[in-house]
């Protein structure tokens, strides 16, 4: 095989490559986009199972499990102070944690081991009331298999798992999705 021939053949092979991360990026691009549909409304909660207890820290040092929260809906969200798409969303979260307060149990669940003062300052320093937790043994983050953040589980009142959503939301979508588990809880 001649010089001209390797690098037809390689330009070639390149070229499949290229098509092939272009259209698994669209796919996967579609796949993602899918989980709103287009007037930004959360997809209807559907059941996925009961949920799975974990136990976690809150903002005084208590050990607190999931359990004691179920009896009304629950949002936990996954996240940590650097993480860009968390810090956009962690505004949406404050809000509604105030609007359905007493209505949704929501658990702010801090994934890093960061130190828990440096934490507490950071969601002081940007005015965030939300119930603040810890995660400091990766329990919660294993229960629900979150490998990137920000990731949030919606649980019903009776303690099913109704939607797990990677990735940052808007409020309106996040609005959404809380509608949806009053919506199973009534």
């Amino acid at each position: 095989m001649n010089q001209t021939q390797k690098t037809i053949i390689i330009t070639i092979v390149l070229a499949l490559l290229l098509v092939g991360a272009v259209v698994g990026a669209l796919w996967g691009y579609r796949k993602l986009a899918g989980q709103v549909d287009s007037q930004g409304q959360a997809p209807a909660i559907k059941n996925k199972g009961n949920y799975k207890d974990f136990t976690m820290i809150d903002k005084d040092g208590n050990e607190r499990k999931l359990s004691e929260f179920v009896g009304k809906p629950v949002v936990i969200n996954f996240w940590a102070s650097w993480c860009g798409p968390c810090g956009a969303e962690l505004p949406h979260f404050d809000k509604l944690a105030k609007e359905y307060q007493g209505k949704v149990n929501f658990l702010m669940v801090n994934l890093t081991g960061e130190d828990m003062d440096s934490i507490k300052r950071f969601v002081d320093n940007n005015g965030y009331t939300f119930p603040l937790y810890f995660d400091k043994q990766n329990s919660g983050a294993r229960a629900y298999l979150v490998s990137s953040i920000p990731v949030t589980v919606f649980i019903t009142a009776d303690g099913v798992v109704g939607a797990q959503r990677i990735g940052a939301m808007s409020e309106s979508v996040l609005k959404s999705y809380i509608n949806q588990l009053l919506k199973k809880e009534g």
